[in-house]
């Protein structure tokens, strides 16, 4: 069974001394109306014969018009139901004032359903930091692993 490789980054930021990560809303008429669950760490699939951490690192910019900065910390991966397995790393934001979060990406489908007309959107539809504890029941349930990594790396001793 082919395996779908998917790869992202996770930016955080402290402000205040409170833990802030970067979520995307994906666009588009079927997310329209819905908030909790489905946010997302920006990521996206690999192209052929690119590695995961190219992959991150474009699907990233592609999805929020940033780029992200070294140093960069492996989150690990996760297997979906699926039968995707997706691989995060993090790396902490620092603000420019020239930054503007948005997505960059846009997506053709046909809508409505079963029609041949066609609508183009951008892929997401809300680029935007949230505290952590909120992050929680915003993001897809099956990335809240990578919150809780997180958590664990960025505790301090």
């Amino acid at each position: 069974m082919y395996t779908i490789q998917s790869a992202g980054i996770l930016a955080y930021q402290f402000i205040n001394q409170h833990l802030q990560v970067l979520l995307v809303h994906p666009g588009g008429p079927f997310f329209k109306k819905k908030d909790e669950g489905v946010w997302s760490i920006p990521k996206g699939q690999t192209h052929p014969n690119e590695d995961l951490f190219t992959t991150a690192k474009r699907e990233f910019t592609e999805e929020t018009n940033l780029i992200p900065t070294e140093p960069y910390i492996e989150l690990g991966s996760i297997q979906t139901r699926k039968n995707k397995v997706v691989s995060i790393w993090a790396y902490e934001y620092k603000p420019h004032p020239k930054d503007q979060l948005k997505c960059i990406s846009q997506v053709t489908i046909n809508w409505p359903p079963k029609t041949q007309t066609s609508i183009t959107y951008p892929e997401n539809d809300r680029v935007e930091f949230f505290p952590i504890e909120l992050a929680f029941s915003k993001v897809s349930p099956n990335q809240q692993a990578f919150l809780n990594k997180l958590l664990v790396i960025l505790k301090p001793a």
